[in-house]
């Protein structure tokens, strides 16, 4: 199954920009951020590298590449919501729920082991879609949340983490930690 991100017309915001999303089609681990940015490459992809928070990701992923992992980049809302000015502004409600439908047809397509959420709005937004508790962020441990055959676990998202050179340095074990459990769960099966 492949999503058509080229039909999706269910809001406004793809008339500002096409879909910004990865083209992997499978994944162990799928990272998710709330809302793509004002898309500037044609072969930009979401969370992508060129940005202070897309760099942070990327060690994330040469990291889980040494355990032999995948990772997949998305967003909650796919197009880059703009204010009347074209500034990137954040995600309304409305627009949330509108594309989380896609969002879990990504899920089922891509089928991850483990899905990372950056960030306490993308927290509360999955919580309240998919109506769970997920614990919040800890700036030294994982809390992994088990939802139908799925594994969440909620993370600062960069651009707090990259304030802090002691907070980096923590969040860079925290994501090993989440690799090697992936790693582990890949090996055993649990």
């Amino acid at each position: 199954m492949k999503i058509n991100k080229r039909n999706c017309q269910n809001c406004s915001l793809c008339k500002e920009q096409e879909p910004l999303m990865d083209c992997c089609a499978h994944a162990d681990i799928m990272v998710v951020g709330l809302s793509s940015k004002i898309k500037k490459y044609n072969d930009e992809k979401p969370l992508d590298g060129r940005t202070r928070s897309g760099k942070l990701i990327d060690e994330f992923e040469d990291t889980a590449k040494k355990y032999g992992l995948s990772l997949y980049r998305t967003n909650i809302v796919k197009c880059a919501p703009l204010d009347e000015n074209k500034k990137l502004r954040y995600p309304n409600s409305n627009e949330v729920d509108i594309c989380f439908d896609i969002f879990i047809e990504e899920v089922k397509c891509i089928s991850p082991r483990i899905i990372v959420l950056l960030g306490d709005i993308v927290r509360k937004s999955v919580m309240r879609n998919w109506n769970i508790q997920i614990n919040k962020p800890e700036e030294k441990e994982i809390s992994i949340t088990r939802f139908e055959g799925k594994e969440l676990v909620a993370v600062y998202h960069p651009s707090y983490v990259l304030r802090s050179t002691e907070r980096k340095n923590n969040y860079s074990k925290l994501l090993e930690e989440i690799i090697i459990h992936t790693k582990e769960k890949n090996n055993y099966g649990k």
